[in-house]
């Protein structure tokens, strides 16, 4: 079902608001960029030399998480634990695995690094609400390029940032590149909201065909959609980029679910391995790299604080893959 255009306007909001939320930003802003980073690839449209000569392997494993973790300011985040400390005890929990990918990264970045021990690649971040998009990558292998770009379209709060994607080619060994999307699209269920996210998908979809064509690639992120909601347009998506999504086929046996008017969604903090959620790892392989899905897990119960609260709003996602590299 196709969403009749309300003719968004992108990135209107009150000027008032605005302007708070900017002065707000920038003071942080000024805090939260003292400390300079190593070990983090750069932005933009920047090719990375990284000078690493990997292994000339054929196969491997490869462990993936994306986990949405509430990072706007805490007086309007909608987490239920302290942001500063929770997202620097996120840093300290995701060692297990290779490449993650976050959402909501703005205020607390620096908690978040901190933290983190080895992971020797990550994007540098871009800036704090209203400045950034939230978006990094945080791996175990090299990132090559790195480049962020902005949704067209948006709808209500989200407009308050330049929200978007993240495109990175990740080398896995010495002749293994495979292709990583990070996203967060427009948020909420109403017409203009679904509207802005149909928008959002079908601009990363078109970028994929031309910047991805041919490639193994991964797209992992906050899709704030579901396959049975009727306004959203995951079906579409899937069969223009010719993925697959790792929980339909570990979990629901390959049949993907469809739209209907009975739609209904649990929260975030609700879902399990049986539920959809909104945080999706979708794959594809290409003639030379074979991508096979081996486990999908929600990650109830490990990043949670010491009374057992969970560190975010939403819960991570991760899959284990096996790869191979061969004609």
């Amino acid at each position: 079902m196709i969403v009749i255009n309300p003719i968004i306007k992108n990135r209107q909001w009150p000027i008032r608001a605005l302007l708070f939320v900017g002065l707000t930003a920038a003071i942080a802003y000024t805090f939260a960029n003292r400390t300079m980073w190593p070990n983090i690839a750069a932005s933009a449209s920047e090719d990375i030399t990284t000078g690493i000569v990997l292994a000339d392997n054929s196969r491997g494993s490869l462990s993936l998480m994306t986990y949405n973790i509430a990072g706007l300011p805490e007086f309007i985040s909608s987490a239920s634990t302290p942001r500063a400390e929770s997202i620097a005890q996120i840093g300290r929990t995701i060692a297990s695995y290779d490449i993650v990918h976050v959402q909501e990264d703005f205020n607390y970045n620096p908690q978040l690094y901190a933290g983190v021990s080895n992971h020797s690649f990550r994007t540098k971040h871009n800036g704090v609400v209203p400045f950034g998009d939230g978006l990094n990558i945080l791996s175990k292998y090299p990132i090559i390029e790195n480049r962020r770009i902005s949704w067209r379209n948006c709808s209500g709060t989200d407009c308050l940032t330049p929200k978007g994607f993240m495109f990175t080619r990740v080398q896995l060994a010495k002749h293994v590149f495979v292709d990583f999307y990070n996203l967060h699209a427009t948020a909420e269920k109403n017409p203009r909201a679904a509207y802005a996210r149909q928008k959002n998908l079908q601009q990363l979809s078109q970028f994929i065909q031309e910047q991805s064509k041919g490639n193994a690639l991964v797209v992992m992120g906050d899709f704030n959609a579901h396959y049975t909601y009727m306004d959203d347009d995951m079906q579409r998506f899937i069969q223009e980029t010719s993925l697959a999504d790792a929980w339909i086929e570990l979990i629901k046996n390959g049949i993907m679910p469809q739209k209907t008017l009975q739609h209904q969604s649990l929260p975030n903090l609700s879902i399990d391995e049986q539920t959809e959620s909104l945080d999706k790892i979708l794959y594809r392989g290409n003639q030379r790299i074979s991508l096979m899905p081996t486990a999908y897990h929600v990650e109830t119960g490990k990043f949670v604080d010491p009374e057992g609260n969970e560190l975010s709003d939403h819960l991570p996602i991760s899959v284990v893959f096996n790869w191979r590299f061969g004609g």
